[in-house]
């Protein structure tokens, strides 16, 4: 017989995530990226012959390029003779800098946004002028117009994931979560706070912001995807700093073709699969946090309803 009379605690259980796989397939893809960062240069110093494998100077003198796959060229030459398997692990590096700085920038310059719009009116005014001044600068529009000017020289790939990320950040980020941020500040735990005599900077840091991270990364993860994108594209286009990345080694498939005038397609397609798949990990987390986040929220409308 159970004599246990000690009562047990209960657990809400949280709300439903259907979401989860999006994250765990993108995560897995980015950290697919992150281990061929580190894995060409190790190649690169023990198996690889630089004359053979370096991806700006390499050429193999057994093979007439461009040369199909093959054991020794997983993914071919390309017309210069570079192998191209190097050339795509050595663009990783400059497209993960773009995707994660842009991601960091959104994130600050959205919380930015939403930090001033609970500091009073003046900061609240302060706050819609800088994001409906952002929303009509689109980032994409505005890096490829600088990208034109001289400043375009300046335009390395931190430097560029970060303008990026403050543009976008501040215009469609930060006025989302100035709402967001503007609708908990009128809860009633945030009155209590203000009742026993909290600043708005502490009530930001420790009552709004926990609940605005989430939306934040949302963003941040949507921003790196649009410059990944953007910097491949405007790479191409030869509007960004001469560097080697995804964008530069379609540009070089499409100039430098065979002798008969035809595209490498193994350069170009392979290039591309790369390029997209990052794309995609950046997407399928943010998608992923956006259902878990719509579906918090809703559970949160439904605690706060009357009965």
């Amino acid at each position: 017989m159970n004599t246990d009379t000690t009562p047990r605690k209960t657990t809400r259980p949280g709300p439903p995530w259907h979401g989860e796989w999006y994250v765990r397939v993108g995560l897995a893809i980015a950290a697919g990226f992150v281990v061929l960062l580190f894995v060409h240069p190790l190649l690169m110093g023990t198996v690889w012959p630089g004359g053979v494998y370096n991806p700006l100077t390499g050429f193999d003198r057994d093979l007439l390029h461009p040369s199909a796959p093959s054991l020794a060229h997983p993914l071919g030459t390309d017309p210069l003779g570079r192998d191209v398997t190097s050339m795509i692990m050595e663009g990783t590096k400059p497209g993960l800098t773009v995707a994660f700085t842009a991601a960091a920038a959104a994130s600050l310059a959205s919380l930015l946004i939403a930090a001033l719009a609970t500091v009073g009116r003046v900061g609240r005014w302060t706050g819609w002028l800088i994001s409906n001044t952002a929303l009509l600068l689109p980032a994409p529009i505005v890096m490829a117009i600088l990208g034109v000017s001289v400043l375009g020289r300046y335009f390395t790939a931190p430097v560029f994931g970060a303008f990026f990320g403050l543009l976008a950040g501040a215009s469609t980020g930060g006025l989302v979560l100035r709402s967001r941020a503007l609708d908990i500040n009128a809860s009633g735990f945030i009155d209590a706070a203000v009742v026993a005599g909290s600043r708005p900077a502490r009530r930001f840091r420790r009552d709004i912001l926990p609940h605005l991270l989430p939306l934040a990364t949302v963003y941040a993860f949507l921003t790196a995807t649009a410059a990944i994108i953007t910097d491949g594209f405007l790479a191409y286009l030869g509007l960004v700093e001469t560097r080697f990345n995804w964008g530069t080694i379609v540009s070089f498939a499409l100039t430098f073709r065979t002798i008969d005038g035809r595209i490498p397609w193994n350069v170009l397609i392979s290039t591309s699969m790369a390029l997209s798949l990052l794309t995609l990990a950046m997407f399928l987390i943010a998608t992923g946090l956006r259902r878990w986040e719509t579906a918090k929220y809703r559970e949160e409308g439904s605690h706060r309803a009357p009965p």
